[in-house]
């Protein structure tokens, strides 16, 4: 199941959030170091449930999040500030 979610942080392209994913987005549209957020496509990788999991990998300027539902997978773009404390509060929400 996706959601849809927007505001002047999300770029207009793309609007749908897997459910795991929603608080994450949710929260990084508030911080204020947060100056935008690029949601990637949806992506189904099975029929089975898998592990529900999150990743991040450093670009420039901010963070390349791969988030894993059960049979979904998305790619989120978080472009920030400051590194480091944006990853800290984010994870903080995925536990």
């Amino acid at each position: 199941m996706a959601k849809h979610i927007g505001g002047r942080k999300i770029t207009s392209s793309h609007t749908s959030v897997i459910d795991s994913a929603f608080p994450i987005v949710h929260k990084a549209v508030n911080l204020p170091e947060v100056n935008k957020i690029a949601l990637g496509i949806i992506k189904q990788v099975g029929k089975t449930r898998g592990v529900r999991r999150l990743k991040f990998l450093p670009v420039t300027g901010g963070w390349k999040l791969t988030v894993r539902a059960d049979s979904t997978v998305q790619e989120i773009y978080i472009y920030t500030d400051e590194l480091e404390k944006t990853k800290e509060t984010l994870e903080s929400l995925f536990k």
